[in-house]
C-alpha cells in the first residue's frame, strides 16, 4: 500500500470517529426519517440518502447507545471515497507527495471535506459526480488512443443515473460535457453507439426515482423546478450578489482566483468545465431567485484540484491550508465543547 492510501484510510478512520460523536443536524434528522422507511424517492429529493441512511442504520450493533450517529457511515465513506477519484485523475501530473497534500488539501475545504461529515443528498451527488467525471477523463484518453470505449460510456450511464437517485443537479453533468465536446472540437467522443449505451443504462440506474414520479404525477421534479427557477417573489440583487459573494469565500479567494485560469494540460481542462459549469449556471440561477450556498456544490471538486495544482509551492497555498485548518479547529471545537456564547434561538 503506497503512502497516499495510508493517509487516505488514516483519515477516513478520524472522519468515521467524528461522525459518530457529532451531534445530529436539523436536516440530517430529516433525512434520517426517511431511512426509517425506504422509497424509491421522495417529494422534494431522490432516496440515495435514504437509502444510505438505511444500510447505516444496520450498524447500530456496534454501538448500540448511538444508533443513529453510526447510520453516517456509508455516507462518510462514499463522500470520503470521492476522494480517491481525483487522485486518479491526477496522479499521472503530481508526485505522491503532492497527492497527499491534495487529499489534506480536500478533507480540509468546507463543503466537499469536513463538511462532508453531516449527512446530506450532497454526499453522494459527489461521489458519483467526481466518478462520473473520472470516466468521462479515461473515454476522452482511450479515443486519443483508439481504444474501445463501449464499456465506458454504459459505466458512465449508470454512475449518472445512481447520481440522479442522489441529486437531481447531477442532470449539469450533461451540458457541461456537450461544452467540452464542442469548445475543444472533440467531436469523436459522439459516437451514436455509445451514446446510446450511455442513455440506456442512464435511464435503468435512474428507474427508481422515474418511476416514483410517474406514479405521483412527477411532484418531485416541479416541486425542484419551483424550488430553484420559479418564484413568486420579487427580484432582489442582493441575490446574485450573496451568491457570488457566498461562493468566492467558501471556496476561499485564492482557490477560486487560481481555478479561474484554463489549465493547458487536455485531462485539466476537462475539470474546468466540469468545476466553471455548475458555477455559472447557478448564478444565472441567481438572476431569478434565491440561490442557496450548497446547490453549485458539484463545481468544487474539480475547481478544488484545479486550484490546487496551480497553487503549488505558492504563498496563497499555505495561507489556504492554514486558514481552513484553524477554521475548523475553531468550529469542532465549538461542536464538541461550546465555549461561544451563542444563543441558538437568535440564529
Amino acid at each position: 500500500m503506497n503512502k497516499f492510501l495510508k493517509v487516505f484510510f488514516a483519515i477516513l478512520f478520524f472522519k468515521i470517529i467524528f461522525g459518530i460523536i457529532l451531534p445530529m443536524s436539523t436536516d440530517e434528522a430529516y433525512y434520517w426519517f426517511w431511512g426509517q422507511r425506504p422509497q424509491l424517492s421522495f417529494y422534494d429529493h431522490p432516496a440515495m440518502v435514504a437509502w444510505l441512511f438505511y444500510i447505516g442504520s444496520k450498524l447500530d450493533f456496534l454501538f448500540s447507545h448511538a444508533s443513529w450517529q453510526v447510520s453516517r457511515v456509508p455516507s462518510i465513506v462514499l463522500s470520503h471515497a470521492a476522494i480517491y477519484f481525483w487522485y486518479l485523475i491526477l496522479k499521472k501530473y503530481m508526485s505522491e507527495k503532492q497527492l497527499i497534500g491534495l487529499l489534506v488539501f480536500v478533507v480540509l475545504s468546507p463543503l466537499w471535506g469536513i463538511g462532508s461529515l453531516i449527512v446530506t443528498p450532497d454526499s453522494p451527488l459527489v461521489f458519483f459526480w467526481s466518478l462520473s467525471i473520472y470516466i468521462f477523463t479515461q473515454i476522452s484518453e482511450r479515443f486519443e488512443h483508439e481504444r474501445p470505449v463501449n464499456w465506458l460510456y454504459i459505466c458512465l450511464g449508470a454512475s449518472l443515473g445512481l447520481g440522479f437517485c442522489s441529486k437531481y443537479h447531477v442532470v449539469l453533468f450533461v451540458p457541461a460535457a456537450i461544452s467540452y465536446v464542442f469548445l475543444e472540437k472533440k467531436w469523436r467522443m459522439l459516437k451514436p453507439q455509445g451514446i446510446f449505451l450511455c442513455i440506456l443504462t442512464g435511464l435503468l440506474f435512474s428507474s427508481p426515482v422515474l418511476i416514483w414520479n410517474y406514479q405521483n404525477n412527477f411532484m418531485s421534479f416541479k416541486f425542484q423546478l419551483q424550488h430553484g427557477l420559479d418564484t413568486q417573489d420579487a427580484w432582489r440583487l442582493r441575490w446574485p450578489i450573496e451568491y457570488v459573494l457566498g461562493q468566492f469565500f467558501l471556496l476561499f479567494p485564492p482557490v477560486f482566483l487560481a481555478a479561474m485560469k484554463r489549465p493547458k494540460i487536455e485531462t485539466l481542462k476537462i475539470l474546468f468545465y466540469f468545476g466553471w459549469f455548475p458555477l455559472l449556471f447557478f448564478f444565472l440561477t441567481s438572476l431569478k431567485s434565491k440561490v442557496e450556498a450548497n446547490w453549485p456544490i458539484a463545481a468544487y471538486p474539480a475547481l478544488t484540484c484545479i486550484a490546487y495544482y496551480a497553487l503549488q509551492n505558492s504563498r496563497a497555498l499555505r495561507i489556504t491550508f492554514g486558514t481552513w485548518t484553524v477554521a475548523w479547529i475553531l468550529v469542532l471545537a465549538q461542536i464538541l465543547v461550546p465555549w461561544i456564547p451563542i444563543n441558538e434561538r437568535e440564529l
